[in-house]
């Protein structure tokens, strides 16, 4: 009976050992589920995603408090962590407990399903248990950012060398399946393209320029508008562009673009035209007509046509500039300047023009040969005496000679005279070949009322010429005349002076006696 007793409580000491432990090694927690965000806002991750919640649900499912329970992930590319543990101070039975960690996705990793090793340790009446578990962490949405068009301003803005100042759009969409946050898109100037700052009065040129976009959800396409300037020696063609594209955080592509230089403006001076078949010395008022075009492709704003005369040409137009509003390609556009030619000029020669055309920061420039044709050119020598007041019929002859290197015909003179001097002003000259002299006679009176002095005069030459008909030149020549008094001025003159002398040594004759008289009296 004692080894019967003694059997039934071994076998009942060795079946609590066996259950009994049995009970206790069974895990009273588990992991009941996981995922992006919470239970109540669920996220979804994609490759570039920084710090999403990622949680981690601890269930209780045993009959006792869990105590001090810690869970440990380990990650591993593409995914980190910026803590791996999180504490729990208890887990009350048939409870469950969120473990929050937050995620970071690598950047350039690809979709799909990632593991994370995960080890929860925890205590339950006194005695510490511990188990590994794998999750799956799904990165199943991306944001992608390609550009899908490039243009200039609206599209019909053609952009040209020299150009300063034009919008380039560049239109970025996301072609993934989440938002593109954080985005950014900066252009890299190379040749032909170029930007400029100034600062403090000095000009930078600019390596990049970056636009910041922001927030773009799937399937949206954004326009970016980046400024640019174009060299003026940059040819038609087209050139790539690199694009740097950032995003979420981390993400980053380089994108190249095609942008196009289609033309150009290209104003000259088409032609030009004289109002004169031949102008000569001493012409004014010539019409000069220029012939304006814009030969390139690109209308352009703002023209500005200046003329600048070198002698012996002179401009005798109110202004020397012109404004011209719109200049289309193709068609052409007249101005009018007045010139001069100085009368002294010597000729034959070619004079010049110069022609400045700006626009943009363009300058095209053309100097215009005038060609200034041969004309006879006079010199008169004076050769007589002065003349008096009151002289009647007095010769006055000048030499005239021909210093310029066309023949003079069929001169003739005519004397301009001041209003005290009168008689025959005017005379025939004949033909006067260039370096001959010839002499001038004009027959003179003189007022007797003329005041002594110097007067001025005019000789004006006309003449014609081969090579010129219909064309009667003229020369004006200024001369002077001195009029001395004449003979009966002359003798008013000297005896009002003994006159005037006698009366004033009478005066102090009288005197003289007058006081010798007061003395003998005394």
């Amino acid at each position: 009976m004692m080894n019967t007793k003694y059997l039934v409580v071994t076998a009942l000491l060795a079946y609590l050992f066996v259950f009994g432990s049995k009970v206790a090694a069974a895990p009273t927690i588990s992991i009941s589920g996981s995922t992006w965000g919470s239970l109540q806002v669920p996220l979804s991750a994609e490759p570039g995603s920084q710090l999403l919640p990622f949680s981690i649900y601890i269930t209780n499912i045993g009959k006792q408090t869990a105590y001090n329970a810690y869970v440990t992930i380990y990650p591993s590319y593409p995914l980190s962590s910026q803590y791996n543990t999180e504490n729990i101070s208890f887990i009350l039975p048939g409870s469950t407990v969120p473990a929050t960690f937050y995620l970071s996705v690598a950047p350039n990793s690809s979709t799909g399903v990632y593991s994370l090793p995960v080890k929860i340790e925890y205590e339950i009446s006194g005695y510490k248990s511990s188990f590994d578990y794998t999750l799956s962490v799904p990165v199943t949405t991306f944001a992608s950012l390609h550009i899908v068009n490039v243009q200039w301003g609206s599209g019909s803005l053609l952009a040209y060398p020299s150009a300063k100042g034009l919008p380039l759009i560049v239109e970025l969409k996301n072609v993934g399946t989440n938002n593109a946050y954080n985005t950014s898109v900066t252009l890299i100037f190379r040749p032909p393209f170029y930007y400029t700052i100034n600062e403090n009065n000095t000009t930078i040129y600019v390596a990049n320029e970056t636009n910041y976009v922001g927030l773009i959800p799937p399937g949206a396409t954004i326009p970016v508008q980046f400024t640019l300037n174009i060299f003026s020696n940059a040819t038609i063609g087209t050139y790539p562009v690199n694009f740097i594209i950032n995003y979420n955080g981390g993400i980053q592509t380089v994108e190249t673009a095609n942008v196009s230089i289609f033309g150009s403006p290209q104003v000259i001076v088409q032609g030009y035209a004289l109002s004169n078949s031949r102008i000569f010395p001493g012409d004014s008022n010539i019409q000069l007509i220029l012939s304006v075009v814009n030969s390139g492709n690109v209308t352009e704003n703002q023209v500005n046509v200046s003329l600048f005369p070198f002698s012996p040409l002179s401009l005798s137009s109110a202004s020397n500039s012109y404004t011209i509003g719109i200049l289309p390609p193709g068609q052409p556009v007249q101005l009018t300047y007045l010139l001069n030619v100085y009368d002294n000029a010597s000729s034959p020669m070619t004079a010049s023009v110069l022609v400045r055309i700006t626009y943009g920061n363009l300058i095209y420039e053309k100097v215009l040969q005038i060609p200034v044709a041969a004309r006879a050119n006079f010199t008169v020598n004076y050769k007589n005496d002065s003349l008096f007041q009151g002289d009647s019929n007095i010769h006055v002859v000048y030499m005239v000679k021909n210093v310029g290197n066309e023949t003079a015909r069929d001169v003739q003179a005519q004397l301009i005279l001041p209003s005290t001097l009168s008689g025959n002003v005017y005379n025939y000259l004949g033909d006067i070949p260039p370096s001959s002299t010839a002499l001038l006679t004009f027959s003179l009176d003189v007022s007797s009322d003329a005041p002594p002095g110097t007067y001025q005069g005019t000789i004006v030459l006309t003449w014609d010429q081969n090579g010129a008909p219909g064309v009667r030149f003229l020369q004006r020549i200024p001369v002077k005349f001195e009029v001395k008094p004449g003979f009966l001025t002359q003798l008013e003159s000297a005896v009002s002076t003994t006159l005037y002398s006698g009366i004033g040594i009478l005066v102090i004759i009288v005197l003289v006696a007058v006081v010798v008289l007061v003395r003998k009296r005394r």
